[in-house]
């Protein structure tokens, strides 16, 4: 029983050292099916637990929206052609690097910049708030 159980480890774990083997001609047509499906299901183990481990992480914090909806919501013109700023905001969410939090606080951070609402800052309005962060 316990060299059955080494065998199959041994096995799915693609070492395979070659110190047990199956004798008879029905062990060895049994280690083969258990081979074959033996290791599949193994890596399809191993894919599923990397999956829920690294991109559940990923889609818990960032919401990937859908691009049309995302060039839409960034198209602020509305005249179905995106900025360079409009397309790189494009990328950074669609990716999603940018999450939503994120970009609003950015425009939060903005409009707090833009004393004067212009939609433009120059210089000084940058410098300011820089000393004030420091």
């Amino acid at each position: 029983m316990s060299e059955a159980f080494y065998f199959s480890v041994i096995t799915l774990a693609t070492v395979g050292f070659g110190d047990f083997t199956p004798q008879s001609r029905v062990g060895r047509w049994v280690g083969i099916v258990w081979m074959i499906f033996g290791v599949g299901s193994t890596v399809n183990w191993i894919r599923a637990l990397s999956s829920f481990l690294f991109e559940h992480h990923k889609t818990k914090h960032h919401f990937k929206p859908s691009a049309d909806d995302l060039f839409e919501a960034l198209d602020t013109d509305h005249d179905g052609y995106l900025s360079r700023a409009e397309h790189h905001l494009y990328l950074l969410r669609h990716q999603g690097i940018l999450s939503d939090v994120m970009f609003e606080q950015l425009d939060e951070h903005f409009d707090t910049l833009d004393v004067d609402v212009r939609g433009a800052l120059d210089l000084n309005q940058m410098n300011e708030r820089s000393a004030l962060a420091a």
